[in-house]
C-alpha cells in the first residue's frame, strides 16, 4: 500500500530537520577543527622560536 501524502510531508520535514541539525553541528566542528589549527600553528611557532 501507498504512503499518503501527509504520511510523506510529514517525513519530508522530520527529514528536513534532521538534516538542518547535522549541517549545524558540522558548522560548529568546522570552527572547533578551525581553532584547533590555530592553535596548532601558533604552537609550531613558539617551538620554532625556542629551538
Amino acid at each position: 500500500m501507498c504512503e499518503s501524502k501527509e504520511s510523506i510531508s510529514r517525513r519530508i520535514i522530520e527529514e528536513t530537520k534532521e538534516v538542518e541539525k547535522l549541517k549545524r553541528e558540522l558548522d560548529e566542528k568546522t570552527r572547533d577543527l578551525a581553532e584547533v589549527q590555530e592553535l596548532q600553528k601558533r604552537a609550531e611557532q613558539c617551538i620554532k622560536m625556542n629551538v
